[in-house]
């Protein structure tokens, strides 16, 4: 089942913010990578993207969603590190925007 159109315009605003705040914050993570309090906004905007993207039934959305959460709950842990990880998550935010774009 796909999302009722009368919610996708506002799923797909959202979905954008989101990947704004994303986008945005791991540009300044990258500059600054010792600066992990920029990963609470990050965690928010993923795992609230995450969320809608479930109850809109974009389960591969959700799936990726998940594990960009699951990679930047490692950089909260500093069991990985911002400049193994960034060229990645970058590409992983991409396929998000493609996603909305499809």
């Amino acid at each position: 089942m796909q999302i009722i159109d009368k919610y996708k315009d506002a799923y797909l605003r959202e979905a954008r913010q989101y990947l704004d705040t994303l986008n945005s914050s791991l540009i300044k993570l990258e500059k600054t990578p010792g600066n992990l309090t920029l990963l609470g906004p990050m965690l928010h905007a993923c795992h609230t993207y995450k969320s809608i993207s479930g109850i809109a039934h974009y389960s591969q959305t959700s799936i990726l969603c998940h594990a960009i959460e699951d990679v930047l709950v490692g950089l909260k842990k500093k069991e990985l590190k911002v400049s193994a990880c960034a060229d990645l998550l970058f590409q992983c935010f991409d396929a998000l925007e493609a996603s909305l774009m499809a």
